[in-house]
């Protein structure tokens, strides 16, 4: 039996993506600690008990003791979520890694039910800025050289960091998942400021 060709390329190899997640660290989850630790402070401000989450993510051990009775779903591209059984749905860091970003809102919100919430969190604009820039701009290195280096980053080096959207993108992609009423939130893990998106 063959398959069906796909409609679109893959973005992220996904044997790959699996390799890499199987040798990672504990300590090295941070971001995701901090993505959680979001998560619970906004749940408290909502004036609700949720009965039926589900949490989408790569990591459950992260989210393990989390919510109470959540269902833990690995960020496949197909998720294991059944419509309309949900009353909350978190998207867990797993959205910058996705070969279809906007799939996955749509399984979130076919899997909520009428009166559900969708949180999806994600990396955006500048997470991790000065790493991304560390091979363009070495530091000891005189002008010459940094053109070197940039060309070659230009050439062979940019194809290695996976490109993350802003506040505006991230909207987008919420309305193009039909979600009803769309919100987007920046939070600066470094001064723990929290804005709203503001698209022209």
């Amino acid at each position: 039996m063959t398959q069906a060709p796909k409609s679109q390329p893959e973005l992220f190899d996904p044997q790959a993506l699996r390799n890499h997640r199987a040798r990672h660290q504990r300590a090295a989850l941070f971001l995701h600690d901090l993505a959680r630790d979001e998560v619970e402070d906004r749940l408290s401000l909502v004036n609700r008990t949720f009965t039926s989450p589900a949490i989408v993510t790569p990591f459950a051990e992260v989210w393990r003791d989390s919510l109470q009775d959540a269902k833990i779903v690995h960020d496949d591209d197909v998720l294991d979520l059944t419509p309309g059984t949900h009353d909350l749905v978190v998207h867990a860091m797993g959205l910058h890694w996705a070969n279809d970003p906007v799939g996955q809102l749509i399984q979130c919100r076919r899997a909520l039910r009428e009166d559900g919430l969708l949180l999806a969190i994600t990396l955006g604009g500048r997470t991790l800025h000065e790493l991304r820039a560390a091979p363009v701009r070495p530091r000891r290195l005189s002008q010459a050289a940094c053109r070197r280096v940039s060309h070659r980053w230009e050439k062979c080096g940019s194809g290695r960091a996976a490109a993350t959207g802003g506040l505006c993108p991230a909207g987008g992609r919420c309305c193009a998942a039909h979600c009803a009423i769309p919100r987007q939130s920046a939070s600066d893990a470094g001064s723990a400021r929290h804005g709203r998106g503001q698209c022209p």
